[in-house]
């Protein structure tokens, strides 16, 4: 009975041993199979070589050899492939993390507090007033953008929190309005957030920003428990015939690098 590992040659008696010609068959198919051909064609090929050397009678060296270099030859290409593949994806992969942090750490500056800022000074605006002294000159600076100077100043002392009004512009909201509630009384006081930090953490303190654009007002807050913060140098004077002077810096955390500084003069409400 014929084995089933060998074919008959009729002519010489010899055998060519079958798993040679399945080695080399499926190192082949590797095109079409891609690994599930040259894998099996490997393991066809060395099995075939080890029967040829214990059996004379079989032949087909020359194949199972053939389907062996075939086989590890797409193995080389393939990890070469897959090495470069790798590499391009590696990179691609860098290239993306890289925009995705330098998009994220731009969000984050256009909308982190103050005092996590820098601290480094540009054009008024700073992040941390330690330090920094407050101008002589009446009050102004940059709101959301737009100059910024004091044309009314409005404290009411009496109710807590405290609300201390400046005003840009005619009518009760004006053009640019900050307000600024504090928790405890300022006159006669000294008030210093140099950073977002110093803001007591269990007290109302924050700054309402108003600003009128295309006919329209809108508003911003900024305190330490939001994503705004701000920093604030504030010396009042105690009130004298129904008003109280004051000097005040203030930074707000927003995209537009907002501040006020100078003196004003309040009436009390």
């Amino acid at each position: 009975m014929q084995s089933p590992t060998r074919t008959r040659s009729l002519a010489t008696g010899a055998t060519t041993s079958r798993l040679a010609v399945a080695s080399l068959v499926l190192s082949i198919a590797t095109i079409i199979l891609g690994p599930f051909g040259c894998i099996p064609g490997i393991i066809c090929g060395h099995l075939a070589k080890a029967r040829i050397r214990r059996d004379p009678r079989l032949t087909g060296k020359g194949l199972a050899t053939a389907g062996l270099a075939v086989g590890y030859g797409f193995i080389g290409v393939g990890v070469i492939f897959f090495a470069v593949f790798g590499l391009i994806f590696l990179k691609a992969a860098g290239q993306l993390q890289q925009e995705t942090k330098r998009a994220v750490q731009a969000t984050s500056q256009a909308s982190a507090p103050a005092g996590m800022g820098s601290g480094a000074a540009s054009d008024g605006w700073t992040a941390d007033l330690s330090g920094v002294s407050i101008p002589t000159g009446p009050l102004n600076g940059r709101l959301h953008g737009h100059p910024f100077h004091c044309d009314q100043a409005l404290l009411s002392p009496v109710t807590r929190p405290v609300f201390l009004t400046l005003r840009q512009g005619p009518g009760l909201q004006g053009d640019l309005k900050l307000t600024l509630i504090l928790s405890s009384g300022i006159e006669g006081q000294t008030v210093n957030y140099l950073t977002t930090a110093a803001i007591p953490a269990a007290e109302d303190n924050r700054v309402e920003l108003l600003w009128r654009e295309n006919g329209q007002y809108h508003a911003q807050s900024f305190a330490r428990a939001f994503n705004r913060g701000f920093v604030l140098r504030l010396e009042c004077a105690a009130r004298s015939n129904n008003h109280a002077k004051g000097r005040l810096y203030l930074c707000l955390g927003d995209g537009q690098q907002s501040y006020v500084a100078g003196t004003f003069d309040a009436q009390l409400q």
